[in-house]
């Protein structure tokens, strides 16, 4: 799962802590989330990562290139894909608890029909 995220969008924010929420619960076990932001204050992001409680890896985009390579015009913005980098689906703005929920079930059942096996604990 891949985010980008606009260091000004408190939407993004949001989605970026209900994406740790989904992520740490049991139905997304072994599923690899990231995020990148685009553009803003670098040290208020690190500041957010902390106090937010984000532990996925947060990437920089310093000049938004990235962003406009992958063409994400929207925040936030959210890839998810199988292993190996196929994409399944990529969502533009809020989604509700639920909602992820469900597209990252979603995305653990596409994954296991395709092979895949969440890591032994």
């Amino acid at each position: 799962v891949l985010a980008f995220l606009a260091a000004r969008g408190g939407k993004c924010e949001r989605q970026l802590d209900l994406l740790e929420r989904v992520r740490a619960s049991r139905g997304a076990r072994g599923v690899q989330v990231a995020a990148v932001a685009i553009r803003g204050d670098r040290e208020k992001l690190r500041r957010d990562i902390v106090g937010r409680g984000w532990r996925f890896p947060v990437g920089y985009d310093r000049d938004g290139l990235v962003a406009t390579v992958y063409g994400v015009s929207v925040c936030p913005t959210i890839t998810f894909a199988y292993p190996g980098g196929i994409v399944m689906r990529t969502t533009i703005g809020l989604l509700g608890e639920p909602a992820l929920r469900a597209r990252v079930g979603a995305l653990v059942a596409g994954s296991r029909a395709r092979g895949w096996r969440p890591p032994a604990r």
